[in-house]
């Protein structure tokens, strides 16, 4: 049985949620999950600090007779591989392995390894062709382990809130059983809302918890270049939805906005309410 430290549920469930953590994974309806075929092909991705001249990590689309083969950056690379019917079947990174398992046209289950070990599956769930949310469950010991290197590739701002939160939850050593999920409300062919659920709850002394989390989300007409793209990091607004986002509301009082500058139907430069700046780069 692997057993999780909670130092490493924190990462997983950071990566899992990143802006976690969500779409019907294809650019239209009549289109498989887990197919990616933008009509325009990002190549790089440039992200700066407020105030800041250069580009504090920049992350490297690689293509291969129109599939996604690698994304680096950061000092990390993500390998994909594909099915006969170019649907993303595996990313690796480092020892690090999610793989995607459909049923007919819909994604069903995500199993995540590290080395030869599985730590969890996670469970999707749909109503009609979209996806209504997913959940895992893991077997924890809670005390303080190394957390993976490992970094999340797309980065929401309710994701490092959550994580920020989980630092500061109080848990005693102990065997448990923790759960993550989420779920979407969807408006036309974007994630108007996501609830996040986690509880942990040791199994021979009562320390369960339970808590929620519920983010609001406004979309610009642009299209987003990530609709679609699946990576290590599981599912989540930023590569789900149809249209870029332009605000995140996480339902205490904190509210992100974000302008764009296009050129057509797609970003090239995105400025959020704190100062950071995203650049797009595209195939000509």
């Amino acid at each position: 049985m692997v057993v999780w430290g909670l130092n490493q549920v924190m990462r997983h469930r950071f990566c899992v949620a990143s802006l976690c953590v969500v779409l019907s994974f294809s650019l239209f309806s009549c289109q498989k999950e887990g197919v990616f075929h933008p009509k325009k092909k990002l190549i790089q991705r440039n992200c700066y600090a407020m105030d800041y001249p250069e580009a504090i990590t920049s992350y490297d689309y690689i293509w291969d007779d129109g599939l996604l083969v690698g994304i680096k950056g950061a000092g990390t690379t993500f390998e994909l591989s594909y099915d006969d019917q170019h649907r993303l079947s595996q990313v690796v990174c480092n020892e690090e392995v999610a793989v995607y398992h459909y049923q007919k046209k819909l994604l069903n289950t995500i199993d995540y390894y590290v080395g030869d070990s599985l730590y969890y599956t996670i469970q999707v769930r749909h109503e009609g062709n979209k996806i209504s949310g997913y959940g895992y469950h893991l077997d924890v010991y809670v005390k303080s382990l190394e957390e993976s290197k490992l970094r999340p590739l797309i980065l929401g701002k309710e994701a490092s809130q959550v994580f920020a939160d989980m630092e500061k939850s109080k848990y005693v050593h102990g065997d448990g059983k923790y759960y993550y999920g989420a779920s979407f409300v969807w408006d036309g062919d974007d994630i108007s809302q996501v609830i996040y659920t986690e509880s942990i709850t040791p199994s021979y002394r009562f320390i369960g918890q339970i808590s929620t989390q519920k983010y609001t989300y406004t979309y610009e007409k642009l299209k987003n270049p990530f609709h679609g793209l699946l990576t290590i990091e599981g599912l989540g607004v930023a590569n789900l939805s149809a249209h870029c986002v332009c605000s995140v509301d996480d339902g205490n009082a904190y509210v992100t906005n974000f302008t764009y500058e296009s050129k057509g139907k797609f970003p090239v430069r995105r400025t959020s309410s704190d100062g950071a700046v995203e650049e797009y780069v595209y195939e000509e």
